[in-house]
């Protein structure tokens, strides 16, 4: 009599979860993301909330989020496309009644020279912008290095400071 066995058996596959927690996760991704939450703190809240793995709870993020894992963003939608809502409303000032249905044509003739003028200014402005980040973050960077820095000649204060108590006998 043979004995044989099962590897499939004896190898249990983690438990998946079910649509229902697959939705409600996703709706906590994008609840979480839209609030501007720290991917990886998200990644380790919710994978603790769902019991899932940390590996698993990155993936549902990949998937879920439009930046891909190159961190490359998806392509803009063709020019036959309707805009989305968002950018609609961004460029008509909010005011118009414009939904999904708003074809490029609506959009460009909901512009006035008023709104054109802004958003040149504005485009303009983004040079500026950033070199002012760019140079925020190299302060940054030199605050870190002078921390660390501060940080070591403390130390060897407080070094000499107890040579000179140990040879004064104090």
């Amino acid at each position: 009599m043979r004995l044989e066995l099962d590897l499939g058996s004896l190898l249990m596959a983690k438990r998946k979860l079910d649509e229902d927690k697959r939705k409600a996760l996703r709706a906590d991704i994008s609840a979480r993301l839209a609030a501007g939450i720290h991917r990886r703190i998200l990644v380790k809240e919710l994978s603790l909330k769902y019991r899932i793995s940390p590996i698993s709870m990155r993936w549902y993020l990949r998937t879920q989020d439009p930046v891909g894992p190159s961190g490359s963003h998806p392509l803009p939608p063709a020019s036959h496309e309707a805009p989305t809502e968002a950018i609609t409303q961004a460029l008509l000032g909010g005011d118009a009644a414009v939904g999904h249905d708003a074809s490029l044509v609506d959009l460009l003739n909901g512009l006035t020279q008023e709104k054109i003028k802004r958003l040149m200014e504005a485009k303009k402005l983004i040079p500026k912008l950033l070199v002012f980040r760019r140079h925020e973050s190299e302060l940054r960077h030199q605050i870190e290095r002078l921390e660390k820095k501060l940080g070591s000649e403390v130390g060897k204060a407080r070094g000499l400071e107890a040579q000179i108590k140990r040879l004064a006998g104090l």
